[in-house]
């Protein structure tokens, strides 16, 4: 239920994040000029606009990486561990190298 709260919180609060993103590509235009309150402004109207949920995560574009005692690169195989609404847990498995320490990595500002 928590979840539909925010992404009813996101659509409402869509149109105006619009606006503010007009607001601030309009501030950016040479006829406010460059005063420091006109940037000040714009960047904070930049920061609201961009301010919302992201259902989608970028690609981590790991192909290869180097391993010590390993010659040359070796191949990195991204599998999905275990998918619930609210995150992705991911395991990067190194082609033909034997067991590794496991490390977990949590992105900041992840909730």
């Amino acid at each position: 239920m928590l979840y539909h709260a925010y992404q009813t919180q996101s659509d409402l609060f869509e149109p105006w994040r619009a606006f503010a993103e007009l607001g601030a590509e309009a501030l950016a235009q040479p006829a406010f000029g460059s005063s420091r309150l006109a940037r000040s402004f714009a960047a904070a109207l930049e920061v609201f606009a961009v301010a919302r949920l992201t259902h989608s995560r970028p690609h981590y574009s790991i192909g290869t990486v180097a391993v010590t005692g390993h010659e040359g690169r070796v191949a990195v195989i991204e599998e999905e561990v275990c998918k619930l609404p609210f995150g992705t847990l991911l395991r990067f498995r190194r082609q033909g190298v034997g067991p590794q320490p496991r490390v977990l990595i949590v992105a900041p500002m992840s909730g």
